[in-house]
């Protein structure tokens, strides 16, 4: 699991998490890796901008359909439990997850 942390053009990365770790990236590894079959391919990227906090997740393939569950209303709560758990923490924190574009078709051939 990687949390990488970034600040306008700062980049900072962890493979272990640090006492100063806001807690709601902490609750948000340990949803994920209870979910996915390939925990340690979990990668968290935290990016602070003037509309608040980005929490931006890479999965490994197939693991994404897992996360996201029927209709979406699984990534929909855990979104939910993330931005009240920032909100203790006064911070505005939204989870967006980078899912990899299936190929549409196979090549032509």
């Amino acid at each position: 699991m990687a949390i990488k942390h970034q600040s306008h053009s700062e980049c900072k990365t962890t493979k272990n998490m640090e006492n100063n770790t806001p807690k709601y990236v902490t609750v948000l590894k340990a949803i994920l890796t209870g979910l996915v079959r390939n925990p340690d391919q979990v990668e968290i990227t935290r990016t602070r901008d003037d509309m608040g906090i980005l929490l931006a997740v890479k999965l490994a393939d197939g693991d994404a359909g897992r996360v996201i569950g029927k209709e979406g209303a699984l990534i929909d709560a855990i979104r939910r439990v993330v931005r009240s758990v920032g909100r203790t923490e006064e911070a505005r924190v939204n989870v967006k997850l980078e899912v990899p574009e299936l190929h549409k078709e196979k090549s032509n051939s």
